[in-house]
């Protein structure tokens, strides 16, 4: 027995080839547990669910990426239409996602109505958005739903994008300190909704947004700084990938055999956008889409000009985050629509229209325009005679 516990320890020591296996493991598993700690943003989505997986059920879901978030104050929404609401839309969240998502709301609430806000630029984007707090498996609870979205969605992709949801990026290490300091609070432990504010500011987002509750953002001043950055850029259908339209069609089944009204929105962009991309055509894509899946779709870019005037000022960015006074007014109109019979009325009929009611733009404090205006896109702003709302 003496000479076997003997062999039992020496084939474990640390200079044996199974002590060297199991401490490079153990080792491999320490430094991934640490950078996830480190690096692994604090998860607002995770927190957002506890909130709806509590004794409210949420009649009325928002759902979306970041311009959803900034753009349907749920306050507002239930002071018009009597509903129970939540902002569920999550920044840089793929399709995908947003279909899981939606799965994972319905496993704790019965919503007559879901609203989703599409935004062009993430249907070119098949995949996991890695790092940046969209993914199901890591924040939901519904278990069918999690085991689905890990064999569909994160065995497709690379074996480190399926272990860990983290990612080694300059922004990512100089928000450590931020971090780690909101991931030690009991709040975040608790998923408590007090966290929010304070992810906010770790995450950099506290400057220009303010947490108003239920998952809205509410913009309060523009940043100079992502207008710099800014570039306009132009929608091509070729781009769009098919997963993105397979995830949509699944997205319509689903809320048909729940009995939910599904409504796709199209938030209204600032001027300068619309006078230098060729939002039309992905309206127009979108609209196509919609009427193919007999989902309803609003292009809010299309309102009538009394409805919602604005201007390049009413932005958080040129991106299209709404300060939360514009996107006070936009969820407002949105109810009108979703109570009104002849919610066509509040549309114009072409992109010509839309074009001539806008103001011009002279510019915004701390960013220099550049001359972007190329011949082709300036043809891709062409009129299209097509109602797409």
């Amino acid at each position: 027995m003496r000479i076997s516990e003997k062999k039992k320890k020496k084939r474990w020591a640390p200079e044996s080839r199974p002590g060297k296996t199991a401490c490079f493991v153990l080792v491999n598993l320490a430094v991934m547990f640490l950078s996830a700690f480190l690096l692994k943003q604090p998860s607002i989505l995770k927190t957002e669910l506890a909130q709806v997986q509590g004794p409210v059920n949420f009649d009325t879901i928002v759902v979306g990426d970041s311009h959803g978030e900034t753009a349907v104050n749920p306050d507002i929404l239930d002071g018009k239409l009597g509903t129970v609401s939540y902002n569920c839309s999550r920044r840089i969240m793929p399709v995908k996602d947003i279909y899981y998502l939606m799965r994972e709301v319905c496993y704790h609430n019965k919503p007559k109505t879901i609203l989703y806000e599409i935004d062009p630029f993430y249907w070119t984007t098949p995949g996991i958005s890695l790092g940046n707090d969209t993914s199901i498996f890591f924040a939901g609870s519904d278990m069918k739903n999690k085991t689905d979205y890990f064999m569909n969605e994160m065995l497709e992709q690379p074996f480190a994008n399926v272990i860990a949801d983290y990612r080694f990026a300059p922004r990512n290490v100089v928000q450590i300190p931020g971090t780690a300091y909101v991931k030690l609070q009991p709040a975040y432990r608790h998923h408590e909704e007090a966290s929010i504010p304070m992810i906010m500011k770790a995450l950099y987002m506290g400057e220009n947004y303010e947490y108003k509750g239920r998952g809205f953002r509410y913009g309060i001043t523009y940043s100079p700084g992502l207008n710099r950055s800014f570039r306009p850029s132009q929608f091509s259908e070729k781009k769009v990938a098919k997963s993105n339209k397979v995830y949509f069609h699944k997205m319509a089944e689903f809320c048909r055999k729940k009995g939910i009204r599904l409504v796709c929105f199209y938030s209204a962009l600032p001027p300068y956008r619309l006078q230098h991309e060729n939002s039309n055509a992905a309206g127009h894509f979108f609209a196509k889409l919609c009427k193919k899946e007999n989902v309803e779709y609003y292009n809010m870019n299309y309102l009538k000009p009394d409805l919602l005037p604005r201007t390049d000022y009413d932005y958080v960015d040129l991106d299209g985050h709404m300060l939360g006074e514009l996107a006070d007014r936009q969820t407002a109109v949105l109810a009108d629509i979703l109570k009104s019979d002849d919610p066509e009325s509040m549309f114009v009929d072409s992109y010509d229209e839309v074009l001539k009611a806008l103001p011009k733009f002279q510019g915004l404090p701390g960013w220099d325009p550049e001359p972007w205006e190329t011949e082709s896109s300036t043809e891709n702003v062409s009129a299209e005679t097509e109602s797409e709302s």
